[in-house]
């Protein structure tokens, strides 16, 4: 992990990449983020839902 970060940081200050890419690939990844957050939140109130049931019966 800290590799990457040492690369992430790297490529930032050196300039290694135009702008325009980095804002792009940021774009991606925090969508990505989101929708597994999303997917997350899903499974978890799916399967509350589901022991919520069976405590009730």
């Amino acid at each position: 992990m800290a590799i990457m970060i040492i690369g992430g940081v790297s490529i930032r200050v050196f300039h290694l990449l135009p702008e325009f890419f980095i804002a792009f690939f940021y774009t991606g990844l925090g969508a990505a983020l989101a929708l597994a957050g999303l997917a997350f939140l899903q499974n978890y109130l799916k399967e509350r839902r589901k022991s919520d049931e069976k405590s009730n019966e």
